[in-house]
């Protein structure tokens, strides 16, 4: 019998989204979201931490709705994000 590992039984698939699945997804972890903004874990966290993104209350881990970030997408830039756009 081998070295059993208890990290082996907690393998955690990441899914790979984009923006036309986010209706039908359901929840998102933190990297898949971040993924889906082309963000990195750290940034993802900041929108979260300032309450620019919800999250849905489940406990420790942290869950973002598909919709939620359907909607944080579709906002419209404000005019000082505008201008940094263009730059």
């Amino acid at each position: 019998m081998g070295i059993f590992h208890y990290a082996d039984r907690t393998k955690h698939v990441m899914h790979y989204y984009k923006y036309s699945d986010l209706d039908t997804v359901g929840v998102l972890t933190v990297n898949e979201a971040a993924h889906v903004l082309k963000l990195g874990r750290t940034r993802m966290y900041d929108l979260i931490r300032s309450g620019e993104i919800q999250i849905l209350p489940f406990g420790r881990p942290i869950r973002i709705s598909g919709r939620v970030l359907k909607a944080y997408i579709d906002q419209p830039l404000t005019k000082e994000e505008r201008q940094l756009a263009q730059v």
